[in-house]
């Protein structure tokens, strides 16, 4: 081979050191779809404060390992890139390791930042006017996504808003048990529910995000979203916190119109308001050209000369 491609779950330094001698010399080019240092932890489950010590004492230092063995480190987002850079510095602040940290703030400057890409629409999108007043979950069912806030605020919305519907997708790691908080939402709105649960054909998927308006994002982790960015290339609304990667999902002049403040102390009234707000006004024609234009960095087209130009600048 003339270059290795590794992802974030490879320990690159012992990878590099397992090759036979005539492959030891081949780059490596290490791509972060994601790393473990600032991934919430949920305190419900049973190893909660070992998983703690691991994630403050042992992690890092293998996250360390991915970018020392590495020729070129990329990551999905410019928020992943200093996210990892700004724990590592922490990890090795506390530990006394001055050159060591001299050599990670180098190899910062030199990190690239290449997004995944994704298809996009081969046909015309209904317009938002024309589709029902239709919210959308497409996340992970997990902790970090903060489906029990979403839950909370959804019900409250199709409460006050009787038209409205809610169509719940995403990958359920616990398998086809669902979880509680929205189990709790399709038994109190059994006829405001349009699709529940994991749809296995990605054609099917696709389909049912295009006929929604709004997508309110509660996470509290991620890198790049890519469920976020899937929902807007067809044609759904974000609303988004004031935190994590959204900032670059979106642009500048949207931040005002799409953000919604998320460390306030009414956090749920200004939520409210703002689904409500944009459920019915979208955005308007000139919006929705700036939103489309920032998203074209995620085609295939846009992406692979990208990934060209670093291969072939180590190769």
């Amino acid at each position: 081979p003339e270059v290795f491609i590794v992802t974030s779950l490879t320990d690159t330094a012992a990878f590099r050191g397992l090759l036979p001698r005539k492959l030891s010399k081949v780059p490596i080019i290490q791509y972060m779809h994601e790393n473990q240092m600032s991934y919430p932890l949920n305190p419900n489950i049973p190893s909660f404060e070992t998983a703690k010590i691991l994630q403050k004492n042992v992690i890092p230092g293998y996250h360390l390992n991915q970018l020392l063995g590495s020729d070129i480190i990329a990551f999905n987002s410019d928020f992943h890139r200093r996210d990892f850079f700004n724990h590592l510095d922490s990890f090795l602040g506390d530990h006394g390791e001055k050159e060591l940290r001299k050599k990670v703030h180098s190899l910062k400057g030199q990190a690239k930042v290449i997004p995944i890409g994704l298809p996009f629409p081969s046909k015309e999108l209904a317009p938002f006017s024309e589709r029902p007043k239709r919210l959308l979950w497409n996340h992970r069912w997990e902790y970090d996504k903060d489906p029990e806030f979403f839950s909370s605020q959804a019900q409250n919305l199709l409460k006050e808003n009787s038209d409205w519907q809610l169509s719940i997708l995403g990958e359920n790691k616990e398998g086809h048990k669902s979880l509680a908080c929205f189990d709790e939402v399709k038994a109190k709105f059994p006829d405001q529910i349009s699709h529940f649960g994991y749809l296995r054909n990605r054609q099917d998927y696709y389909q049912a995000i295009s006929e929604c308006r709004l997508l309110p994002v509660t996470s509290h982790h991620d890198f790049l979203g890519l469920a976020t960015i899937e929902a807007m290339i067809y044609g759904v609304v974000p609303l988004l916190p004031k935190r994590l990667v959204y900032p670059e999902l979106v642009p500048q002049e949207l931040h005002d119109k799409l953000f919604y403040e998320s460390e306030t102390n009414d956090c749920t009234k200004n939520f409210q308001q703002e689904c409500e707000a944009l459920m019915v006004q979208g955005l308007d024609n000139q919006e929705e050209s700036l939103l489309r234009s920032h998203l074209s960095r995620f085609k295939w087209s846009a992406i692979t000369p990208q990934w060209k130009e670093i291969i072939s600048s180590i190769s």
